[in-house]
């Protein structure tokens, strides 16, 4: 699950304990795999005007709050007008309370693709030099 993966970068980047909290990751996706097949809640949300959008949340100063939740909103919400790759993220800090929203296409597979690698050589080099 995509978003679930970018939950994890920007946690790993914000140089909070991810590991300390795996397990939870690995729950928090159980949870999503299986509620992803429940027609019955997109049927309830659907009936009340409303849709379903995963949202992750990291929150930098209490790392295990981060997680990804299924959540409802209503069609006028940001969050209810995303369609197939496009993201969205809300900053909340202390200077922006109510948050900004930065929303984009996403870069698609290829990019994404080239990224993880890009990622998987920096870990590499952070764990060949530690050694």
């Amino acid at each position: 699950m995509e978003v679930l993966q970018k939950v994890i970068i920007v946690d790993r980047f914000s140089k909070s304990k991810t590991s300390s909290h795996s397990n939870s990751v690995r729950k928090i996706h159980a949870k999503l795999t299986q509620s992803i097949h429940s027609m019955k809640i997109n049927a309830i949300a659907t009936a009340n005007s409303k849709v379903l959008r995963y949202v992750g949340v990291v929150d930098i100063k209490e790392p295990e709050k981060s997680c990804v939740k299924l959540l409802e909103y209503e069609e006028s919400h940001p969050f209810a007008s995303l369609k197939g790759s496009d993201n969205i993220i809300s900053f909340v800090t202390k200077r922006f309370p109510n948050g900004v929203i930065v929303r984009g296409a996403g870069a698609g597979a290829a990019v994404t693709a080239f990224g993880i690698f890009s990622d998987i050589l920096k870990i590499h080099d952070m764990v060949s030099y530690s050694v």
